[in-house]
This record gives C-alpha cells, structure tokens and sequence, in this order.
C-alpha cells in the first residue's frame, strides 16, 4: 500500500475497497490512468473522492468529478461534505450543472438545449439579461457578487450543491436583483478543490476550453474522475455526430432570403442531397456515402459553413429569432469537411425527407486529449468489462495505463444468478406463441418473488409485443416505462414501484439501456428479482457495420468492441439494479438461451455464474432461506 494520508468519511475501508482505492493512490501518486471495472456496492465515489481529494489537498492539484447524469451529483456532494466534517479540513466542493439547468428566466426554462444556448448568448452580448448584468460593472465582477459568493458558500459550510445554489441566489440579491446562478456557480468552481459536473463539460471538445479557462484550470493540474464511465463512448459519439435533412435546408434557404442574401449554396446543398439520395435510397432506406459524393471539397465546405454562420448572424439580428437553421447548417458542414476515417457519413429517408449524417465511430479522437493531458483519469463503472476494451476505444496510453477489475463484495450466497434456455428473442422466433411463452416464464418468476420485480426487455417494440400477455399472467401491478419519458415522469414511476415493495409488490417493466436501468438505487426490498430478457444487440445499422469495421481493423476487435460487449453490458448493468448494499439479496435471471453461448459467456464479469432454471424451486428455496 502506497503511504500517504487519505481522507476517509467512513471509520475504514472495506477490504475490496481498500484495494481499489490502492489502485487509485498508484495512480495519482505516479501520474497514470486507472480503469476500473468494480462492482455495484463497492464504494466507488467514496474510495475515488477520498484518494483524489488527498491528493489533490496535500499537492496542489484540482480534481473534476464527472457523472452521466444530474441526479448522480448528490453522492459526491455528500462524501465531500463527509470528509470535510469528519476532518476538519479546508476545502470547497461545487456541484456544477448547465446554463439551461439553472436559469430562473420562466420563458427559458422549457426550451430545447440548442435554442437556449443561442438565445442565453444572444442576451449575453447584447447586456441584456438582468440576473448577469447585476453582477457586473463594465464587463468585470463587482465587489458585492464576490461578497455574495462567499456568503453562499459560508452558509452550506463550502460544500454546495446546484440546488442549494439556485434556491440562495432566488432568495437573496445583489442590489435589488436576483443574480444568475450559473454565473455564481462558475466564480464558485475557481475556488474550489473538487468540482462535480457533467461528462461533457470536459470531454466535448467545443465546451472543453471555455469550462477550463473560465475556472482558470489546466488540464495537467487536474485529477478527472469518470463515474459510470461504460457510457462515456456513446456520449461522445453523440456529440461528435450531426445531419441535415430537406427540411432544416430548406428552412435555411428561406432565412438566406428573408435577409436577402444569394440562396445559390443552400440551393446547391439541397439538389446535392436529393441527388445522393436519388441515387443511394433506391431499394434501401440507408446507404454509405463517401466524403466527395456530396460535391463539395473540404475547402469549399468550410466556406459554405463561414458563409452560412455569417448569414445565421445576419438573420437572427434582423429578426430577433436566436435560433436559425443556417446555423445548424454550418455546423454540419464543418463536421463534413473532416476527412478522418473517424466518422462514417450516411444518407436515410426520414419522414422529412432525406437526411445526412456524419457519424463519430471514436470517441478517442476527443478523449485521448483529455486523458493524455491531465494529471491522472479514474475511469471507473459496475459494467467497466472488460477494461482493456475501454482502454483501447478512449486511446487511454499504454505506458500510463493501469487496468483492474475487482470482487463483487456481495456474499455470494445473499445473490443468485440464473438462466432461462427454454426461450430466445432472436428475430427468427418472434413469434406470438414464443411471446407468450417469455410471458410465462416471467410470470413464474414474478409468482415466486415475495415482493418487487423488475423485467428488462432488449427494446421498446419487444416490450410492447409481451406485455398484453404479461398483463394477462400477472396479478402484481405492472410499472410500464414509455418512450421518452420526462425525467419528472421517471421519478414519480419509481417512487410508486418503491412503495409496492412495502406491500403486495409490483413489476417494473423497462428496457436494457433505459433510464429504468441505469444509475437509480433500488436497495433493499424495493427490488428483489431482476429478470433480463433476451441480448440487446444493436441493430446493424450502417453505423454498426462501420463500427465493428473500423474497430477491426485498429484493434482486430471488431465484433466484440462493437457489437457483443455492448450488448451484454447493458444486460449486466441492468441486473446491477437488484443488489445495491452489502445486506441484500436478490435473484437474477438471464432469459435467453443465447446468453450460454460461448460468445456472449466470455463477455460476462466472472462474478455471473449462471445456473439453470426449468421451474421456480431455486427461487423459492433461495427465498426460504
């Protein structure tokens, strides 16, 4: 064990703890990255803030605690504040969230993220918001919000979270106003030694530098912890991706002349994609499309998107509407223009009409520098499997890599993990007869569960295909998850399955990969059986055969790196709903013959032994004693 002090909220660590957090002082204390597959329970934000965090204080460093999702800042604010009252130390932690997050504007709050940003900018420029002009006097922070920032963080002992934020900027003022909550979080974030905020204010390459040099940070004095880092790929890919359609150009030539600008480009752009699409969409809805299909040159398609921005300024002066799709239009062009084998462009028929799309296969290209850069990254998640395949795909450094996967800490007899071959959810047997058939099986494993159960499906059709036979064979109350669900609807369906728990208990019903899934806690009696039905693959998109493509051919990992470990991560992570605490037990069940075949075996943590079931005597058994 490496010998420096750590600040621990808890009297010890426990054992498989302490040897993550051994791993974690290897890393900060030599300058190299850790990614760690750790189970769910282990104490992952406690072992990283506490290693991090001493760290951090005894040299001079900042560390930067990342999350996928708001809700998950809560925990990391609530270890700091535990080792900062346990002992007794100076430091200050800031939970920062987005703009669109903590506007108190009610006109603001229900815009999508693109329009609000153009609009918050367009107010910004302009002086034209009174919650940032308070704070300001000629462009600089004046003395009384200083004053106010510290009187905030005074109040909730220098360990704040967004919420606390907002609620004392609404009730308190700077001569007479109330002041803009992001803007006190963002003064709040230059005095702080732990900063907890999204994925993406670090690893989006367009959000990275302003984040950095407005908390006057640099990258080799930060620490950067990834929580649930297994969905650190995907959210880059997202964000590197972007389309057009015939809709948003044609928007955009009507813009060009509302300003009376020439609309040749847009004109242009628009037969362009009717062209490739006349040509590619033909018998199929999605096709390929090569880099100078489009008739442009990288040249030409970075003065198309300077000219389009240009007019997008133009536009929303004349009009006063923040929001163009010449901008949008820029944006894709920009992206266009990139000739990396990195991305994969694709044209699809959409019910607009025909869209392109360029599309990231590696979230390297933008994590690499971020990794490489920093004192040290702590990527850690309950599905980081295994951690050579996130090493490779987020380009982690061979000679400042340190991969690990450690023991569940769960007493293997409190856990039980079974298989149901009988069934299969291949496409060449969705059949009525093998729905109703999964229904059943479902349904004896929800009969023989003293209380709450939850079913996730690969997706939301296969969902909707069992459920009427579900709702047929089951007598407990059904919790359904519905497609884009709102976050409000998200919690208000989970507290009534929780509450199902303390009585005849119910089923919550979601799909592999949804919100129902991932980063929630049902401990205890809230969640006793997991029932995963059938192996999410991804279905093969042009995207998909590009990814195991590419992966192939960098790391001779294809198939696995795009489309077999995914698949069974989210089976995985989805299961990890049932056991959340040392103390609980619970059952879990893989339904579907294919996860025994050796493919999909060898992608499973060793901690899943799976055992046969035909009836339910091992659930009962397991329940008795």
């Amino acid at each position: 064990m490496i010998n420096m002090e750590t600040y621990f909220r808890h009297d010890n660590p426990r054992k498989e703890q302490q040897k993550l957090m051994d791993k974690m002082q290897k890393a900060v204390t030599e300058k190299k990255h850790l990614v760690a597959n750790a189970p769910t329970g282990l104490g992952k934000t406690d072992a990283s803030i506490s290693v991090c965090m001493s760290y951090a204080i005894q040299n001079n460093k900042k560390v930067i605690f990342l999350t996928p999702k708001t809700a998950q800042h809560q925990m990391a604010i609530d270890v700091a504040r535990g080792i900062k009252e346990k002992h007794n130390i100076d430091i200050t932690a800031v939970d920062f969230v987005g703009r669109n997050n903590m506007c108190s504007n009610p006109f603001m709050q229900d815009m999508q993220s693109g329009d609000f940003y153009r609009i918050c900018e367009s107010h910004r420029k302009n002086d034209s918001c009174q919650n940032l002009s308070v704070m300001k006097d000629n462009g600089k922070i004046t003395a009384e919000t200083k004053n106010f920032s510290e009187q905030l963080l005074d109040r909730h002992n220098r360990v704040v979270s967004n919420s606390q934020i907002m609620e004392f900027c609404k009730n308190n003022k700077i001569n007479g106003k109330s002041p803009c909550a992001y803007e006190i979080a963002s003064i709040l974030c230059g005095k702080a030694n732990l900063i907890i905020c999204d994925f993406l204010q670090i690893f989006s390459p367009s959000i990275r530098g302003t984040f950095l040099s407005k908390h006057n940070l640099n990258l080799e004095d930060c620490i950067i912890i990834v929580d649930e880092a297994h969905n650190l790929p995907d959210r880059i890919r997202d964000f590197l991706s972007t389309s057009i359609n015939n809709s948003l150009l044609k928007k955009a030539k009507e813009e060009l002349t509302e300003i009376e600008w020439d609309t040749e480009e847009a004109t242009v752009l628009i037969n362009s994609l009717n062209n490739i699409a006349s040509k590619k969409l033909q018998k199929c809805d999605s096709a390929r499309v090569e880099f100078s299909e489009l008739g442009l040159s990288a040249e030409d398609a970075k003065n198309y998107a300077g000219l389009f921005d240009s007019a997008g300024e133009a536009f929303s002066e004349k009009t006063n509407k923040e929001f163009a799709a010449l901008f949008k239009t820029a944006s894709f062009l920009n992206s266009w223009a990139e000739k990396s084998n990195s991305f994969v462009r694709v044209v699809s028929r959409k019910n607009f009409g025909a869209a392109l799309s360029v599309k990231c296969l590696d979230p390297s290209i933008s994590s690499s520098k971020v990794i490489d850069n920093s004192h040290s990254t702590i990527m850690m998640s309950g599905t980081l499997y295994p951690p050579k395949m996130y090493s490779d795909i987020l380009g982690v450094g061979k000679d400042r890599a340190i991969l690990a996967s450690f023991d569940s800490p769960f007493p293997k007899n409190n856990r039980i993990d079974l298989i149901v071959r009988s069934v299969s959810t291949s496409f060449s047997k969705r059949t009525p007869s093998e729905f109703e058939r999964i229904a059943s099986r479902i349904a004896m494993v929800v009969s023989k569960t003293p209380g709450n159960c939850a079913v996730f499906f690969p997706s939301h059709n296969y969902l909707r295909m069992v459920l009427p036979f579900m709702e047929e064979k089951i007598s407990k109350q059904l919790f359904v998850q519905e497609e884009a669900m709102k976050p409000k609807d998200v919690k208000n369906t989970l507290i009534a399955f929780k509450n199902a728990g303390m009585g005849f208990g119910g089923v919550l019903v979601g799909v592999q990969g949804g919100s129902f899934a991932e980063g929630i806690d049902l401990p205890g009696t809230s969640l006793l059986s997991v029932i995963i039905v059938g192996v999410a693959l991804s279905v093969p998109s042009i995207e998909i055969k590009a990814l195991i493509e590419y992966y192939e051919e960098k790391f001779g990992q294809g198939q696995n790196y795009g489309y077999n470990y995914p698949a069974i991560q989210r089976a995985v992570q989805a299961a990890g709903r049932c056991i959340r605490s040392e103390t609980d037990k619970g059952v879990i069940v893989f339904m579907d013959e294919r996860f025994d075949w050796s493919k999909f075996r060898e992608c499973m943590p060793q901690e899943i032994n799976l055992e046969s079931i035909r009836m339910g005597e091992p659930i009962e058994e397991f329940w008795k004693d």
